[in-house]
């Protein structure tokens, strides 16, 4: 059994608005319907750094941070996760009822909390800690094809300053009291969504400098010691730091050198 204890973690719930309704004589209609939608989930989701955690009827658990630690980026990978789903339901199509459409609430919170694989028997990577019932507190209170998100959570992303957040106002929330929540509205435009080009050097900054030998010394040419036709080495300037390379075809024979191959 491994587990890891107090992890900084970005988690989301997830659910349809309105409920599925309980099964019925209808039900393999639900789950077809069920399983078309966690299958488009799934694909999205694959492009993101993000572990699914399980799923429980209508509700889709997500969380970034683990079972792969990825340092801060926990919370801007699951907020572009969960503005992909809500993109990507607005075209889903449920099969039994066409004419229907689906909405989603989408409820994100940050904070500590243990996990491990627990159980002998169908074994499963489990979370546990007031993150997780916080995260589905932000769901249940949150509003269809909307992002509901917790203080802690306004607060990663405002240090990532990648995402468009909106307050939302006081919210009676079960065993918290009131807390100030927040919408994720849409995501920053930036020029490249590479974080590493903000530290590659300026190829064209004319204050680079490069280091310039004082003397360049003209290549010497001498034959390889195995005294293969057509095969020759290359010193530059008799330095012994530098390694020979070695050149397959005939200098003599080629047009663009100026070296005669005969020196030795």
């Amino acid at each position: 059994i491994g587990r890891e204890k107090k992890i900084n973690i970005k988690l989301q719930y997830l659910s349809l608005h309105p409920p599925i309704p309980h099964p019925t004589s209808s039900s393999p209609k639900v789950v077809d319907f069920l399983n078309d939608l966690y299958t488009c989930f799934d694909a999205v989701i694959q492009n993101y750094d993000v572990y699914k955690v399980e799923t429980i009827g209508d509700a889709y658990m997500v969380v970034s941070g683990l079972p792969v630690k990825n340092g801060k980026k926990h919370s801007s990978e699951i907020a572009d996760m969960a503005l992909s789903l809500l993109e990507k339901i607005k075209t889903f199509r449920i099969r039994h009822r066409p004419e229907k459409k689906c909405q989603l609430r989408i409820g994100l919170h940050t904070g500590p909390c243990c996990a491990g694989v627990v159980g002998l028997a169908m074994p499963r990577y489990c979370l546990f800690g007031d993150t997780v019932n916080m995260a589905s507190r932000m769901e249940s209170n949150g509003l269809p094809l909307k992002i509901h998100i917790s203080p802690e959570t306004y607060e990663a992303l405002k240090e990532r300053g990648t995402h468009i957040l909106e307050e939302r106002g006081l919210m009676e929330i079960k065993g918290k009291g009131e807390i100030f929540t927040y919408w994720v509205t849409g995501r920053v435009q930036t020029d490249t969504t590479d974080e590493t080009l903000d530290s590659s050097p300026d190829i064209n900054n004319s204050s680079l400098e490069f280091p310039v030998p004082d003397v360049m010394q003209q290549p010497v040419v001498t034959t390889s010691p195995d005294h293969k036709p057509n095969s020759h080495s290359i010193t530059i300037g008799g330095d012994s730091e530098l390694q020979p390379l070695l050149l397959n075809g005939d200098l003599s024979n080629s047009n663009d050198s100026k070296v005669d191959s005969s020196v030795v």
